[in-house]
């Protein structure tokens, strides 16, 4: 479905880009593929025993 408004109005995104911009994301924030955080990131935040 095209985007509705803003400077990319009209324009989509493919399913598949999508998915891999939310894996860039996912990998840039310290989370794994489900977007939980992974356990380095766990430690470094001090949540290891949550």
């Amino acid at each position: 479905e095209p985007l509705p408004d803003g400077v990319a109005k009209g324009r989509y995104i493919k399913p598949e880009e999508a998915e891999e911009m939310l894996d860039d994301y996912f990998k840039a924030r310290g989370w794994d593929k489900n977007g939980n955080p992974t356990k380095e990131k766990s430690r470094e935040l001090g949540l290891e025993n949550i």
